[in-house]
């Protein structure tokens, strides 16, 4: 009888260890999952910011140059106008 309940008991630990074994086969998949989703939108987020910081960088230049250009364009017209009178 005692022989029969250590059997019964190794069954029962053996049916919940596969038990586990599948969950946490399950938890790695998904875990691997959510892994490549976040390093997807960290690429995201790189590639955002780096537009940003292009961004930032043709404003200031845009900055500078928008009064030269607009100086260049006066001085321009005053210089083809001037032939004109």
């Amino acid at each position: 009888m005692a022989g029969a309940d250590v059997e019964r008991r190794l069954d029962a630990g053996d049916v919940r260890m596969t038990s586990i074994e599948e969950r946490l086969a399950e938890l790695r998949s998904e875990l691997r999952a959510n892994t490549d989703l976040t390093r997807d939108i960290r690429e995201v987020l790189e590639t955002g910011r780096a537009l940003f910081r292009f961004a930032a960088w043709v404003a200031r230049i845009s900055a500078w140059l928008a009064p030269i250009v607009a100086a260049t364009a006066a001085a321009w017209v005053a210089w083809k106008s001037r032939g004109t009178k």
